[in-house]
C-alpha cells in the first residue's frame, strides 16, 4: 500500500484565498454568532476579534470608523439577545484560573487581556 502526501501550496500575501471578499454586514453578523458558539467570550474581545476579521478582509466598502460603528452595534446585539455577558464570562473565566492555581494578579491580568476590568 501505498500514501500520497500532500503538501500544502505555499501560502503568499498575494495568493487568492475563498476569504477574499470584504464581509457584509450580514455576514459579520454570522461570523459572530459562529465565534460566539464555540467560544466563551466578553463584548470586548468580541469587538477585537471582529475588528481583526474586518483589517484582515474589509467590510463592504465602509470607512473605518462605519465598520467600527457596525462592529459595536453587533456586539450590542449579541448583547441583547444574551449570548454575551460579561459578568457571567469574568466568573466563569475566575473560577476556572483559580482551579488551575492562578494567582490573584494572573487572574486580574488574563481578564484585562480579554476586556474585563478588575472589580
Amino acid at each position: 500500500l501505498v500514501y500520497s502526501v500532500h503538501k500544502p501550496m505555499p501560502f503568499t500575501p498575494d495568493s487568492p484565498s475563498r476569504d477574499s471578499k470584504p464581509y457584509t454586514r450580514a455576514g459579520l453578523q454570522r461570523a459572530a454568532e459562529y465565534y460566539l458558539a464555540r467560544h466563551a467570550s466578553s463584548s470586548a474581545n468580541l469587538a477585537k476579534v471582529l475588528t481583526r476579521k474586518v483589517k484582515r478582509r474589509g467590510l463592504e466598502n465602509l470607512e473605518e470608523e462605519e465598520a467600527a460603528a457596525c462592529i459595536a452595534h453587533i456586539v450590542q446585539e449579541m448583547q441583547r439577545l444574551g449570548y454575551i455577558n460579561d459578568v457571567t464570562y469574568s466568573e466563569m473565566a475566575v473560577r476556572g484560573l483559580r482551579r488551575r492555581g492562578a494567582s490573584q494578579r494572573g487572574i486580574v491580568q488574563k481578564l484585562a487581556l480579554k476586556g474585563i476590568e478588575a472589580e
